[in-house]
Order: structure tokens, then sequence, then C-alpha cells
């Protein structure tokens, strides 16, 4: 057996297809997706969104809850982090998409979540690039 790094888990060995979507990204979720929000400022909009009354502060990240997005809803990929050695900040930032509604305004919904929450959202591709 050969030494792993720490933060390295073991797997069922099954296939799977390699998915990192690119930034512009669309698509619809396929299931309900259940997430960690952290109370960061770049999740503020998304936590007044998902009706969260909490103080949103960078870059302590300690405070989260755990939230669903419900299935159909859609969106955009807007970043993709990732670093060797800094995988605690590995995360994805989606756009939330929402049916424009004629003379209101449609602020956008940022937002991020970590890498290993992203991996478990099931969903259709709208739009990409690849």
């Amino acid at each position: 057996m050969t030494d792993k790094p720490q933060f390295m888990h073991e797997v069922e060995a099954e296939a799977r297809v390699m998915h990192v979507p690119d930034i512009g990204d669309q698509l619809q979720l396929e299931e309900d997706w259940h997430f960690e929000l952290f109370a960061e400022y770049r999740n503020s909009d998304m936590m007044e969104h998902m009706g969260i009354k909490g103080e949103s502060w960078y870059p302590a990240c300690a405070k989260s809850w755990g939230v669903k997005l419900p299935r159909g809803t859609k969106l955009s990929v807007d970043r993709v982090y990732i670093r060797r050695g800094k995988s605690d900040f590995s995360s994805v930032t989606f756009n939330l998409l929402r049916p424009k509604i004629k003379g209101q305004p449609n602020p956008r919904i940022r937002f991020w979540a970590k890498l290993r929450d992203v991996n478990t959202l099931r969903f259709v591709p709208l739009l990409t690039r690849i």
C-alpha cells in the first residue's frame, strides 16, 4: 500500500464519466440538490434568497446551513476554483437562472458550493461550450 495524503479517500472502483464544467455552461437539476451554503459574503445573495437570517463574513466560513435547490432549478457556471494544496477551497460558483419578469429587476443571485457537494449534483446540460 502506498502512502496517500491525508485528504485522499479510497473509493469503490466503478467507471465514471469525468465532467469539469466550462464558464458559462448552463444546467438544470435532475433531482433536488442538498448542499452546504457557507456564511461568506459571496453567498449573501443566496442566503437572502433562501430566507436565511445571519451574517455573512470573510474569510471565516465556520458557519453553514444545509440547503436544498429543487429539481428543475437552472444554474450557470460562473467560476471553477481548484488548486493543488488548497483542496479545502475547491469550489464551483454558480448563478441562479430565473425567468425574467417584465418590468421587474432580476438581480443576479450568485453563490458557491464546495466541490465535494458539487460532485453530488445530478443535472441535465442545457448549454455547454464543450
